[in-house]
């Protein structure tokens, strides 16, 4: 779980903003000049899980509220605005570039003191009940809900049990017996449950379109034949068949949409089917830390496809590496110098046998492992060519 924080804003056409940590300690302390609402949201949450938005005004601004939303923080405001004293104070043994920094860090420190003696009962409460790892979640249940400290553990720790409950019946369902009496483990995760699910209701939500269009044309055709005999302007007809044309082509358009989520079920339980010969891939639209925040749930050793390796983000190698990510399969070519900076294997698509389903894929273990043994052999030759030089 990502370290939560404590934000405060200070609007204006310079935008100043600083993140402290619960314990106080300064994570960022930035601003810039005509910065976006997008922008300045993205920022905030690379500092981490965004709990509280503060504001050194009594009367809370627009754009703090708006912010707040996004997160889904408690907006924490003084009962009159801070003086310029009080933010000296707050300041005086910290360095600041400019008044809409200082501004910004003052009103965070005032922020944080103010809940700091909340944040030192929940943390002694986790020590004694042994929820020393709940300590976040339950800080952050208590800032959303109001309820007590107890009471908002409790519910935590409920879930906790109710989750790890469910985890235990879904191990027991994916086991089933062979024929030789032998106990035969499949692997669809819990991914393609929800893929499988997601498709499932795009084809019964076309189903439903489907029919409703039928229905409207149907009634038009019923409406048009029923008409009265007197012969109708030449603009309304054209109208008429104009109409009538738009309906037929969102059919086709539908009916083409409904064949294909059918081909893509079909071709995912084919997989699933084979999942034993098969390894999940999760897919990334780059190494950006967008597409890494939007990726499905990637775990230690997974092997990921990449479409395009050449745009990429510290932060996610970063976290790539402390996941022991090592073979990430390529669409686009890797340039030399990525590949001279990104410490991974890289596997061109196309020397593989993947397939690949919206977030993941899944590639065929043989083919991998071909590809390792000409891997190797490669190595072998050009360090024999190097020896000769």
């Amino acid at each position: 779980m990502r370290q939560i924080t404590i934000i405060v804003i200070d609007p204006g056409t310079t935008v100043g903003w600083a993140a402290l940590s619960k314990d106080g300690r300064i994570l960022a302390v930035k601003s810039k000049k005509g910065i976006a609402p997008d922008e300045l949201t993205r920022q905030l949450r690379e500092t981490g899980k965004v709990i509280m938005i503060g504001t050194d005004k009594a009367k809370i601004p627009g754009l703090i509220s708006k912010i707040s939303a996004r997160f889904k923080a408690k907006i924490v405001s003084p009962r009159v605005d801070l003086s310029k004293e009080e933010k000296r104070e707050l300041t005086k043994d910290l360095h600041c570039s400019n008044d809409h920094e200082r501004d910004a860090l003052a009103a965070a420190r005032f922020a944080q003191k103010k809940y700091c003696a909340l944040f030192r009962k929940i943390r002694s409460y986790a020590e004694k009940n042994k929820l020393k790892d709940s300590e976040e979640k339950i800080i952050e249940a208590v800032l959303k809900t109001g309820n007590s400290i107890a009471k908002s553990a409790e519910a935590i720790k409920t879930r906790k049990e109710n989750r790890k409950e469910q985890t235990g019946q879904e191990q027991k369902q994916i086991k089933t017996k062979n024929k030789e009496g032998e106990t035969k483990r499949f692997a669809p995760e819990t991914i393609l449950q929800r893929e499988n699910k997601a498709l499932r209701e795009i084809l019964s939500k076309l189903r439903k379109t489907l029919k409703e269009q039928s229905t409207k044309l149907r009634r038009l055709k019923k409406k048009s034949s029923q008409a009265p005999r007197k012969k109708p302007k030449e603009q309304e007809i054209q109208q008429k068949e104009q109409i009538i044309r738009s309906l037929r082509d969102s059919l086709d358009k539908r009916e083409t949409e409904l064949k294909q989520a059918r081909e893509e079920l079909k071709s995912i339980e084919k997989e699933l089917m084979s999942i034993e010969d098969k390894i999940i891939v999760k897919n990334m639209l780059n190494l950006g830390t967008r597409a890494f925040e939007k990726a499905k749930e990637i775990k230690k050793n997974d092997i990921i496809h990449v479409k395009d390796p050449n745009s990429f983000s510290e932060k996610t190698i970063k976290e790539l590496k402390e996941k022991e990510i090592e073979v990430i399969i390529n669409e686009k070519p890797v340039s030399r110098k990525t590949e001279q900076i990104l410490p991974f294997i890289f596997i061109p698509r196309k020397e593989v046998n993947l397939a690949v389903y919206g977030n993941i894929g899944f590639l065929d273990k043989k083919s991998l492992e071909k590809h390792k043994k000409i891997l190797v052999r490669k190595i072998i030759e050009n360090y024999k060519a190097e020896r000769r030089l």
